[in-house]
Order: C-alpha cells, then structure tokens, then sequence
C-alpha cells in the first residue's frame, strides 16, 4: 500500500483483466472479467457484498477491497436482463458505495419493460450511476415496428409491410426521457434482435436521433452506435 494510488490501481486493473470466472453453474458457461460483460440476471439474495462475480483479487484483504472493487467496476460493463438482476447491481452498488464507479450498462431485454409505470427502473438506476458514459438498450424487431396493408385494404392480395412506430410512441413507451438525467453520457448502442424488418432499423435510427436532439439542447453530445 505504499505505492502511489495511480500505481495501485493500475496492478489491480492487470490482476484482474482476463480472470475466468463461472457466470452459469447449469450450463458450465464462463466468462472473463474486463473482457465480457458481467451478467445480472436474478437477485442473489445475502451476496450483496461479495456476489459470485467479484474477482478473486478483490477478496485478498479488508484492507485492499474497496480500492480493488472499485478498479472493477470501472472496467466492466455491467449487463442487467430483469428486475431482480436490477435490483441486485443497486444493492452491490450501494453496499460498495460504487454508483459512480459504474461507466458501462447493457440492458438486453430492455424492450421488456411493462406498460403502466411511471418510471423506468433500467433508466432509474442508469441516472444514479453518476460517472456512467456508455449505455446498450436492445430491441426485438417486433417492438419497433406496427403492420399496414402494402395497398389498398385488401388483405389476401395485398399483403403487410412493416412501418417503424413514432420515435415519441417509442419515447412514451419506455420513458426514454429519463435518459436525459445521466449527466456523463456520451455513447448509446442500439442493439436489435428478431428478424429484420425495415421499419425497425428505422425505428432504432429516429430514437438515436431524438436522444441525440434533446442532449444537444443541453450543449451536450451523444453517439449513437449501431451494431
């Protein structure tokens, strides 16, 4: 511990590169730490200090786990797929003391959101990770995109085409405005899933672009990726 702190956290950052670990015990399915996303998919009830992910390095001493959990956080991406996977990163977090640590999120069925809440828990969480830059929303196609009929109102001969929802159906939808209270941001990945329909690659581009608009009007820039 007597070397300088940037020293520190760099040998921690290399001790921890690359380390396999187990991310599901059913189908013997192994991940490495800085190099694959860490998956939260359930609530891991009483491991909220030290959860199966958490490298072994941070657990050599008391006395070097905050430091070393921190040089963690900050190299990961964190992928959240449900509420409970949700609700257990928020109690990590907390324990650790660590939303600011956060820089990376993939929400994957972030298009599974229910309808009749008020708030978004994904984007609620999103807004409490303080130094967060990077944020992954995939879609399956379905969601992005309603049926017309081609011509006419024929169904039998003229058949349907898929045409992309409106950005501010899709905005209302997932309660995207609350994007707009990370204050660090700067990257969003849309990812889609599904079959390819046109009207979703639409779809997905009009969202970029909105999120894009409404930072610029805070003097603030976004790029969008897509994958």
């Amino acid at each position: 511990m007597q070397l300088p702190i940037e020293i520190r956290e760099m040998i921690w950052e290399e001790a921890i590169r690359g380390m396999r670990y187990l991310i599901d015990s059913t189908r013997g399915r192994y991940g490495h730490h800085s190099l694959d996303a860490v998956e939260i998919r359930q609530y891991d009830e009483g491991r909220e200090h030290r959860p199966r992910f958490l490298p072994s390095v941070c657990l050599v001493s008391k006395s070097t786990m905050a430091e070393a959990v921190a040089v963690f956080i900050r190299n990961s991406t964190f992928m959240v797929s449900s509420i409970g996977g949700n609700r257990f990163l928020e109690a990590f977090l907390t324990r650790h003391n660590s939303f600011p640590n956060i820089r990376s999120l993939r929400f994957d069925f972030f298009d599974c959101f229910p309808e009749g809440y008020e708030e978004n828990a994904d984007l609620a969480l999103a807004a409490k990770c303080t130094g967060l830059a990077t944020i992954q929303f995939t879609f399956h196609s379905s969601k992005l995109i309603h049926w017309v009929l081609e011509d006419g109102d024929d169904y039998d001969e003229d058949g349907l085409t898929s045409l992309a929802r409106p950005v501010e159906q899709l905005v209302e939808r997932y309660k995207l405005r609350q994007l707009l209270e990370c204050k660090k941001l700067d990257k969003v990945i849309w990812q889609r899933k599904g079959y390819h329909y046109d009207g979703a690659e639409v779809a997905l581009q009009n969202l970029g672009t909105w999120v894009k608009d409404q930072f610029a009007e805070k003097k603030r820039i976004i790029t969008n990726v897509y994958p």
